[in-house]
């Protein structure tokens, strides 16, 4: 059962000294099941599931979810602001590869999210660092991706 699993990971977590833990618990052709859990106050940077769509479900705790879109040019890359929500118990969030599939995620507390991705992820993911655009504070300047 998730509570099962979220324990174990829960006293995984709390051995390994570590803010996060991620676990891929189901894989087949068409989606992946993966579980997250973080600690009070960790954020996991702004990364994208390229070409991917996906539904998070808060199990535990609350979370600060903003999602950016890509904005400006190849030689100017920045990342406009979609939306910025909190997400408690039983409350879902979504992506997919047209809109909103750059995010960072907030632990407000310690929270346990099921994430659902379709397709799998065979390529990973990107990681964003950004500046803030002095002139608009909706928009983020993208200084690297890798």
């Amino acid at each position: 059962t998730l509570v099962g699993a979220f324990g174990i990971m829960q006293a995984q977590q709390a051995s390994l000294h570590t803010p996060s833990l991620m676990a891929h618990v189901h894989r087949q052709v068409t989606f992946e099941l993966v579980l997250l859990v973080l600690d009070a106050g960790y954020s996991i940077a702004l990364h994208d599931h390229p070409h991917g769509c996906g539904i998070s479900v808060c199990k535990q705790g609350k979370a600060t979810v903003a999602k950016y879109d890509l904005a400006g040019s190849e030689t100017d890359l920045s990342l406009r602001l979609r939306s910025r929500s909190i997400i408690r118990p039983t409350e879902t969030g979504t992506l997919t590869d047209q809109a909103g599939n750059i995010h960072t995620i907030s632990a407000m507390q310690s929270t346990q999210i099921v994430d659902v991705f379709s397709p799998p992820r065979s390529a990973g993911f990107h990681w964003y660092k950004t500046q803030p655009d002095s002139a608009d504070p909706s928009t983020l300047r993208v200084t690297s991706v890798s």
